[in-house]
């Protein structure tokens, strides 16, 4: 099972050029939009004359994403609650969880 993150739909277009080598790049703004890293890999798909590439992440079920979540939250939890608002600790909590999905920069 694949688990995708809620995410508006996007067009962007862009074009590279393949080198000697075969090798191209995928553009910057692509790039940043999707949190793709250095050393990240990419999977090439074939479907009916175009060519599809795929971001390649850990799978991983909801369930297992808040079981991961429930217990590494030790910052969180050891801060007193006066000194960080539920705001702050909400904003927190998905900024770790956008670290852990790789869909940062």
């Amino acid at each position: 099972m694949v688990f995708h993150l809620p995410f508006q739909m996007i067009s962007m277009a862009s074009k590279t050029k393949i080198s000697s080598q075969g090798r191209t790049v995928i553009p910057v703004e692509i790039r940043e939009e999707l949190g793709i890293r250095e050393g990240e890999e990419v999977e090439w798909v074939l479907e009916g004359g175009v060519i599809v590439v795929r971001l390649v992440r850990e799978e991983r079920t909801p369930n297992e994403i808040m079981r991961y979540l429930k217990d590494h939250l030790v910052e969180i939890r050891g801060t007193p609650s006066k000194a960080v608002s539920i705001n702050m600790k909400r904003r927190m909590l998905d900024e770790w969880t956008r670290r852990k999905l790789g869909l940062t920069q």
